[in-house]
């Protein structure tokens, strides 16, 4: 269902402007799978720009 109404072009960058600088915010990957969510992580592997996101370092 998610995969559905995803969008064609990935997700877009959620780090607002209100992020205090020198605060490191994970991709929703990497979220996904530090926290051991395995069925997120499976579907966003699925998403565009997923083999995009397996080659960026994390940010932590």
């Amino acid at each position: 269902m998610l995969l559905k109404v995803m969008p064609s072009t990935g997700f877009q960058g959620l780090q607002g402007d209100d992020t205090p600088e020198g605060e490191d915010i994970p991709s929703l990957l990497h979220f996904a799978a530090q926290n051991g969510f395995k069925d997120i992580s499976s579907v966003l592997l699925q998403c565009p720009g997923a083999k995009r996101a397996l080659h960026t370092a994390n940010s932590q």
